[in-house]
């Protein structure tokens, strides 16, 4: 598959998804996500989407990262019907498969932020 095509295919999952999940998805794992990317294999047989929580971690008890592998087992288990979702939007003769992973990019930047932030705060005191 060309390059320009493979892009353009991951940006239109990446848009559907979002608009499709929030709408149409009624499993209870799956709280509200952001889909921060989409790689499309060589063939685009496959595709492996990022996921990151966008609710607050702190709002209920349960631990972040069983949080988001219930998410990721609500999302996986809903790729069929997430793909009959993407065949309507797709003008593709196959649907990629849908593989779910975890991005911890934005969990590492605010990790990031925080400790840069007790530097500085150690700093000032000094």
């Amino acid at each position: 598959m060309h390059i320009h095509r493979r892009l353009k295919l991951q940006s239109v999952i990446q848009k559907e998804l979002a608009y499709q999940v929030p709408r149409s998805l009624k499993d209870p794992r799956v709280p509200w996500v952001t889909f921060t990317a989409v790689e499309l294999n060589q063939s685009g047989s496959r595709a492996t989407v990022y996921v990151a929580l966008t609710q607050s971690i702190k709002e209920d008890n349960i631990e972040p990262n069983k949080k988001m592998q219930k998410c990721l087992k609500g999302l996986t288990a809903a790729s069929g019907f997430l793909r009959k979702l993407l065949s309507k939007a797709l003008m593709t003769k196959y649907v990629p498969e849908l593989f779910f992973k975890e991005d911890k990019g934005l969990e590492n930047s605010i990790r990031v932020f925080e400790l840069l932030k007790t530097i500085q705060n150690e700093n000032q005191t000094e």
